[in-house]
């Protein structure tokens, strides 16, 4: 499925998160609540902020590109999971690359199709719609940090089955511990996870990936927190995880 992605569109994806009713205290259930919901809300920041983050220039990402590019073989079939507007997306493809453009927010990928995004599909990257081993590669910029950490590997997961043996995996999240909602000066706001440099790497080969190569990288203008930058491959079929799993 989308192996050739030039008919792919602009569809809508599943429906929302829920949260289970636990015995715990109202405070606890109503954070808990929340964090289960972060994805949908988060999506509705970006839904009505859609034209502002499309303008904005985006971080520098010269050096990750590169090194993306050289793992994925020439004219190879790359989804960009969390396009967002599509600028990393247009990047990809400017140098020789096929590239599907995913998102849960319609307003960004709206966006990404006015700046002349090709392919593009509304999708959660906890449920790829794609086939089993049908990619060479997936760019997945500042967009896992969205997820509550419990729901990392799932996505993880997802990545690993749409990956044909060898297949190239970038993550890029933000350093640091814990989770919260960061609020803009409107008062609008968005979900993040943080990570440590070994919990993201375990996260990464606990789902058959072998890391091969990654840095850390200053924040951005007005961001607080570093870089972690992850290159992976899928790792042979019978390879053991260091954890032994």
């Amino acid at each position: 499925m989308y192996r050739d992605a030039r008919h792919v569109q602009i569809v809508p994806s599943g429906g929302p998160i829920s949260a289970r009713k636990t015995p715990l205290n109202r405070g606890f259930r109503r954070v808990l609540y929340r964090m289960l919901l972060g994805v949908d809300e988060t999506i509705t920041t970006y839904d009505r902020l859609a034209a502002r983050y499309a303008a904005r220039t985006t971080y520098p990402l010269e050096r990750e590109l590169t090194c993306f590019r050289r793992m994925i073989p020439t004219s190879g079939l790359v989804l960009d999971v969390g396009c967002g507007a599509g600028q990393y997306a247009r990047a990809l493809e400017a140098r020789g690359l096929r590239v599907v453009g995913l998102d849960l927010s319609l307003g960004l990928l709206r966006q990404a199709q006015a700046a002349g995004t090709d392919r593009l599909v509304c999708a959660d990257m906890r449920c790829l719609p794609f086939a089993d081993d049908c990619s060479d590669g997936c760019f997945v910029c500042a967009s896992l940090l969205h997820l509550p950490r419990t729901q990392a590997p799932k996505a993880l997961s997802e990545f690993r089955r749409v990956l044909g043996t060898g297949g190239a995996l970038y993550i890029g999240v933000k350093e640091g511990e814990g989770e919260e909602w960061v609020a803009d000066q409107e008062g609008y706001e968005r979900f993040f996870a943080y990570y440590r440099l070994e919990e993201i790497d375990w996260l990464i080969q606990a789902a058959g990936f072998e890391v091969v190569d990654g840095w850390i990288s200053p924040p951005g203008a007005g961001q607080r927190h570093n870089w972690l930058n992850r290159f992976a491959v899928v790792r042979a079929c019978g390879g053991a995880h260091p954890s032994g799993l």
